[in-house]
């Protein structure tokens, strides 16, 4: 997908109508005051810039790739390959791994966390 195809997608995402898209590997940094298709401020992937241009390597679920939630802009993208189910390989992931930690916080960063209208973070897990 190009910089600019990720960025129509998280802005989608930030409109909240299906939810908040989960994500791994970038840093995305919005501001639920601005208006819709306006929110995202600054987005990074492996802690660069990322530029609109610039083709990246994503992997999504198959219910999104085919526009599941509205998500039409993933649609457009050039699919590279399809894996297995993602439910197999998160299966796969605990038989091979007995303790999971949590996602890593700072993934999506908001700007204006009194805002009621945004998502709490998850608290850790009690153990």
């Amino acid at each position: 997908m190009t910089g600019a195809q990720i960025r129509e997608v998280l802005e989608h995402s930030f409109s909240l109508i299906h939810g908040m898209a989960q994500v791994s590997g970038m840093r995305a940094v919005y501001d639920m005051r601005r208006p819709v298709g306006q929110r995202l401020i600054e987005l990074r992937i492996g802690g660069q810039l990322v530029d609109d241009q610039k083709v990246y390597r994503v992997a999504i679920t198959s219910f999104i790739a085919e526009g599941g939630d509205e998500y039409y802009t993933l649609m457009k993208a050039q699919p590279v390959e399809k894996g297995p189910l993602l439910s197999d390989i998160v299966m796969d992931y605990f038989r091979q791994h007995h303790v999971v930690p949590p996602p890593q916080m700072g993934r999506l960063v908001t700007v204006n966390v009194s805002d009621k209208t945004v998502p709490m973070v998850p608290k850790a897990p009690v153990n």
